[in-house]
């Protein structure tokens, strides 16, 4: 269950950064649409104790993604779960903290 996560976190970022290379909009709803995925399919049901870091990066990427794309219905959810890693990241090295979002 975690693999399959991870893999679909990973093809999320390459559309996002598909998405700032060509500016192209549904490179960024598809790198949304797969990490959602990720986070329904996969993380969801992970034990949050034991999976934490893999929550808070798929979080952290789902809440640059919703910013990036700016709908109003997306506000609400990037900051939620840059909420919620904001509340998590102390339990993360300083290269994870730098690497969240700031809304």
């Amino acid at each position: 269950m975690k693999f399959g996560s991870k893999i679909l976190i990973y093809i999320g970022y390459v559309y996002w950064e598909d998405y700032k290379l060509m500016g192209r909009k549904e490179y960024l709803d598809m790198a949304i649409y797969v990490t959602e995925d990720a986070y329904n399919d996969f993380a969801k049901d992970l034990e949050e104790s034991k999976h934490e870091y893999l929550i808070c990066k798929l979080k952290n990427n789902l809440a640059y993604y919703y910013a990036a794309r700016r709908r109003s219905e997306d506000g609400v959810k990037a900051h939620q779960y840059a909420e919620y890693i904001r509340k998590r990241s102390q339990n993360f090295d300083s290269t994870f903290r730098e690497g969240i979002i700031d809304l």
